[in-house]
């Protein structure tokens, strides 16, 4: 479907570049796992070597790192979620999530991701209705 439209994809892991800034559903590390846990952005960023948004585990975070060389940071954006608000998946039924629920825009120059604003789906739905 998504050739069709014209769209291209990529792998499961593998990074899509827009303006030099990589994105992901899923950062892998050396081990072909996903980063996971309380400081997963952390520990994504302290590895990358360009920007990175993510999405993985559905909590909106930002995170910087700096970085000796002429790039002096990167930045790591957990994009969180598009479903509807309160929704749980049925595979995290019983955990705890902290899912951020909205959208982000990136704005993204010189390579990196400048700024993000989230907008959550309470405001969308009451900016446009369901």
């Amino acid at each position: 479907l998504f050739k069709q439209a014209g769209w291209t994809t990529t792998q499961y892991g593998e990074f899509y570049f827009v303006d030099g800034v990589g994105f992901v559903h899923a950062a892998l590390n050396r081990l072909g796992k996903t980063y996971g846990g309380k400081t997963a952005e952390a520990s994504i960023a302290n590895d990358a070597v360009f920007d990175i948004a993510v999405g993985h585990s559905h909590i909106p975070q930002v995170r910087r790192a700096p970085k000796i060389g002429p790039q002096q940071y990167v930045t790591v954006v957990n994009l969180g979620c598009a479903l509807p608000q309160n929704h749980i998946e049925n595979y995290a039924m019983h955990t705890t999530t902290g899912w951020g629920y909205g959208v982000n825009e990136l704005f993204i120059q010189e390579n990196s991701i400048q700024s993000v604003k989230f907008t959550s789906m309470i405001e969308l739905e009451k900016l446009y209705g369901k």
